[in-house]
């Protein structure tokens, strides 16, 4: 067991959470810079992974002890858009500790869970952490948009011997996770005065039927089950029309859909052909944002009997082993042949919502088992 710095911890985590970078619509760049900084003031040697114009992920591989051994985290970068600041009830860029727990967007998904391994980072350049695993930290962006940044870092020559990503699993230990389609329905009407709209394609009136049979596969999809949970299809968005007395000439309803193993994103073609056929009077058209294949992991894995040794090792007790019940891009590093599972600070049921927040207790927690992990070969 280490002394935490409780104070320099979470001033770690606010600094982060305090730097905005929403996805779609932001970027990482901010942040990307204020990390990359951190470990390079630290002696590390991080480098700079070039996504796009607007957002770099950040490798950095910090030498162990241990010949041989190599265990890679892996976090997110982005954060889901805050959307009405008034509906919080503090700046969600401005974060504030209250009540044992950290308030703020990102707090729990995941730059608590970043700020937690930044800090275990800087307690090794300290030498307060004889690190035995060579550690590879990897931060990858557009994660709750596109996963470019995953896709980009799986073109890089990885030698570990797993990861660890650190998702929200209220330090449970999760093997697994659905997996899960951002997309896009576009409905066409016929633009006109609704005052003499009888008789003219209304978008808006097709997307409600779209929505009322999407709602009807749901329920069908709902009654398959699996180790990583049930299928499922839902609608999030629906943008149209320009105004009051204008017949909508046009309606897009964005959806996510959810797998499990045995579908794939051809699945979901499938049925969205079958819409198509089915409302034959309606012109449709639809398109895939991103896919991420479902992913398992066996419980016997070497990932698993460590960090359970580590947890082990400070509490005394092991923890669950469970289904990470969103998606994650797990699925993406075991495609590099990388064994992995997903372990960190939080609750899902915090994440992507007003007044987001993670226990500070779980921080420190976090902080303690990765201590463990890293400084005690197994």
């Amino acid at each position: 067991m280490i002394d935490i710095d409780r104070n320099r911890l979470i001033e770690i985590i606010k600094e982060i959470v305090n730097i905005p970078s929403e996805k779609p619509d932001g970027n990482e760049m901010e942040v990307g810079h204020h990390i990359f900084t951190f470990l390079k003031n630290l002696g590390f040697a991080p480098i700079k992974q070039i996504v796009d114009e607007h957002s770099f992920n950040i490798l950095c591989l910090i030498k162990g002890t241990s010949e041989g051994r190599a265990i890679m985290y892996n976090g997110h970068i982005d954060v889901v858009p805050a959307g009405n600041r008034e509906l919080w009830s503090h700046d969600p860029y401005d974060c504030v500790e209250r009540d044992g727990k950290l308030y703020g967007r990102g707090t729990c998904d995941m730059k608590g869970s970043v700020g937690c391994i930044l800090y275990v980072a800087e307690r090794i350049a300290n030498g307060e952490i004889d690190l035995a695993p060579d550690l590879l930290l990897t931060f990858t962006v557009d994660e709750e948009n596109e996963n470019k940044g995953i896709i980009q870092l799986i073109q890089s020559d990885i030698n570990v011997d797993y990861c660890i990503i650190g998702e929200p699993t209220e330090l449970d230990i999760a093997i697994g996770h659905r997996g899960v389609s951002t997309h896009y329905i576009e409905l066409f009407g016929q633009n006109c005065h609704i005052a003499n709209s009888d008789g003219h394609r209304n978008a808006i009136h097709d997307a409600a039927k779209v929505i009322e049979w999407i709602e009807g596969k749901n329920t069908e999809l709902r009654r398959e089950n699996s180790l990583i949970g049930y299928p499922q299809w839902k609608v999030t968005q629906v943008a149209g029309g320009i105004k009051s007395n204008v017949n909508p000439e046009y309606c897009k309803i964005t959806a996510d859909r959810r797998f499990i193993f045995g579908e794939t994103k051809d699945s979901l073609i499938n049925d969205l052909e079958l819409l198509k056929r089915t409302f034959p009077e309606m012109t449709i058209q639809y398109g895939l944002v991103s896919y991420v294949a479902p992913a398992l992991e066996k419980e016997s894995c070497r990932a698993v009997h460590d960090v359970q040794g580590a947890i082990l090792a400070t509490e005394g007790k092991r923890h669950a082993v469970k289904e990470f019940e969103a998606g994650c891009e797990q699925s993406f590093i075991q495609q590099k042949g990388i064994e992995c599972i997903v372990f960190g600070p939080g609750s899902l049921k915090q994440a992507h919502v007003i007044d987001e927040f993670v226990s500070i207790t779980q921080l420190i927690d976090y902080v303690q088992i990765i201590s463990a992990l890293m400084g005690n070969p197994s």
